[in-house]
């Protein structure tokens, strides 16, 4: 069980009962899970103290017994990670990914199990991505309770892969976009100012709450 004892940053978290965010820098259900078994083990252990638990995933793996029954009866929140909810343009901008439609049927799956499933809108590419009210809907119908936005953050480097990713998607000239929007350079990437985020930003939010969703950005 988790200990709360120590008087670090680290056990005054568990000692509040601060929630674990398990997933916030890689997947923790990668394909390899299914050889090593870690985060099964790991969930055992968050399920002996009933701790606050975050997933986030970007694959369907969180359906498969034992994991969802782990999550259910832990209490966690699974959250899904998109660019799009069309797997055409999905395809395109994540090649490797499980396929939208897959990830979609997996968060009307855990909702019906009484799993709370949240949904990050992460990157939402500008000329690319499908319209907000498009996307919220879509999610909403799997009994999501939240969406989170977040802009796409352009790479510095041309040879990026996400650049292949883009041409393959159409004549979408993204530097120029993001130029002609004010985007400033924040270490390798180009940002958009807050004020160019800010439209599709209240659309995201309006066709939340019109479904009955809280919303969060970044």
């Amino acid at each position: 069980a988790l200990s709360g004892g120590g008087s670090g940053v680290l056990a005054q978290f568990l000692r509040h009962r601060v929630p674990i965010h398990f997933g916030g820098m890689s997947d923790p259900l990668q394909p390899v899970e299914q050889r090593l078994r870690v985060t099964e083990r790991i969930l055992r252990g968050l399920l002996l103290s009933r701790y606050p638990t975050v997933l986030s995933t970007r694959g369907a793996m969180v359906v498969d017994s034992p994991y969802w029954e782990l999550l259910r009866d832990l209490g966690a929140i699974v959250q899904f990670s998109f660019s799009s909810t069309h797997d055409s343009v999905a395809v395109g901008v994540e090649p490797h990914a499980t396929r939208p439609s897959t990830l979609l049927r997996a968060m009307e799956f855990l909702s019906s199990q009484g799993v709370v499933v949240t949904c990050r809108w992460q990157p939402y590419i500008p000329m690319i991505s499908e319209p907000p009210e498009d996307f919220v809907a879509r999610v909403a119908a799997t009994g999501c309770r939240h969406i989170a936005l977040e802009h796409l953050k352009v790479p510095l480097e041309r040879r990026d892969t996400v650049w292949a990713a883009f041409r393959i998607l159409g004549d979408h000239d993204l530097n120029a976009y993001y130029h002609d929007h004010g985007a400033v350079r924040d270490g390798r990437e180009f940002v958009l100012p807050a004020s160019a985020k800010l439209p599709i930003t209240l659309r995201v939010r309006a066709a939340a709450h019109k479904h009955g969703m809280s919303f969060g950005a970044a």
